[in-house]
């Protein structure tokens, strides 16, 4: 169940699922609640610990309060939009405080990081052969409706997937450190598996899919 929650957790903190199709909803509540802990759980959580901030969690909550401020207030300025909206659109931000879950619970032996290690290498092999598949069966052109979110082009009228590639990439540099650690060439072995695969199912697309 820990690695469950994990596996979870990361995806929605990544938005790796974001623009898949019925998990706008998702994303957004997940927002939600990245808020609620932020302003009612841990703020007591700190106090029932009597613990300091430390310099990564100080920088995290500024970056929290200040990207928000800064997208905010240039719109304002240059378009009069409402500030209120630009702050809205950097909602995103609110997954700054995933990050200090995620340390409140390893810092409290809630999870291990073998629990984290176990979930990401999970998303690493499971988007893997997800995105491998979506492009051997799936024809994006057919989700065009979803918005261009799910679906991407390149200008020339070929339609591909947006794939983010973040916990492929994990697996790669987590073999990567793995056989240079081990001195072990079997971790090498599986490095480009990820790369081949990755390329295949990413195509010309996959540096504009990373947003």
């Amino acid at each position: 169940m820990r690695i469950l929650f994990l596996i979870l957790f990361f995806a929605l903190s990544f938005r790796n699922f974001q623009f898949f199709p019925g998990m706008a909803l998702v994303q957004e509540l997940w927002y939600v609640l990245c808020v609620v802990f932020l302003l009612a759980v841990y703020p007591l959580l700190k106090w029932k610990a009597h613990s300091r901030f430390t310099s990564f969690e100080l920088y995290l909550l500024a970056m929290i309060l200040l990207v928000p401020i800064m997208s905010a207030i240039p719109a304002w300025r240059e378009f009069d939009q409402p500030i209120f909206y630009g702050l809205l659109s950097q909602r995103s931000s609110s997954l700054y405080a995933s990050a200090l879950f995620l340390i409140y619970v390893i810092r409290y032996k809630y999870f291990t990081l073998y629990d984290v290690e176990k979930s990401l290498l999970f998303l690493a092999w499971g988007t893997l052969i997800l995105y491998l598949i979506m492009k051997t069966f799936l024809d994006p052109a057919m989700f065009d409706s979803y918005g261009n979110g799910f679906v991407i082009g390149d200008g020339t009228g070929q339609r591909s997937f947006r794939l983010p590639g973040f916990f492929i990439f994990f697996g790669v540099y987590y073999y990567a450190f793995l056989g240079f650690r081990k001195k072990s060439g079997k971790y090498y072995l599986r490095l480009p598996i990820f790369l081949k695969i990755y390329g295949k199912s990413t195509g010309r697309q996959k540096h504009k899919s990373f947003r």
